[in-house]
């Protein structure tokens, strides 16, 4: 039996549907959004954080979770109470339940306000993709 056919088996006897991890190279492929580390970047410099996304980066040894981490911290504070983020926190502030939440709520705005269009060439690709059952 080949690797497919034992995977396909192996997941027909789940009783639940599989989860599949998509990173941003997904995202990327097929709607031209940034890299993780590329948001980062525009995200330090629309939310006007203390430190561009270089200091974070060498701070965080490279790790861009930790470079994240370090990004929410030091946004958190201002965004309780400087009135740029006074929308945000009417519309938010009852889910905010650890020091990250501020930094993921003002990423989700950033993709709203931007327009994300299928890449084109790829259209037949996304539509088997999304297609796809085991």
């Amino acid at each position: 039996m080949s690797f497919e056919n034992d995977f396909e088996n192996h997941l027909k006897k789940i009783n639940s549907a599989p989860y599949l991890f998509i990173g941003s190279g997904l995202s990327s492929r097929y709607i031209n959004t940034l890299g993780w580390a590329s948001l980062l970047t525009e995200i330090c410099k629309e939310l006007e954080l203390p430190n561009n996304f270089h200091y974070y980066n060498s701070k965080a040894n490279n790790d861009l979770t930790v470079v994240a981490s370090l990004m929410a911290e030091d946004l958190f504070e201002n965004w309780w109470k400087d009135d740029k983020f006074k929308e945000s926190r009417e519309n938010f502030q009852e889910f905010v339940k650890d020091k990250e939440a501020p930094l993921k709520y003002e990423i989700c705005k950033y993709f709203e306000k931007n327009e994300y269009q299928i890449n084109e060439d790829l259209i037949e690709e996304y539509r088997l993709l999304k297609e796809n059952k085991c």
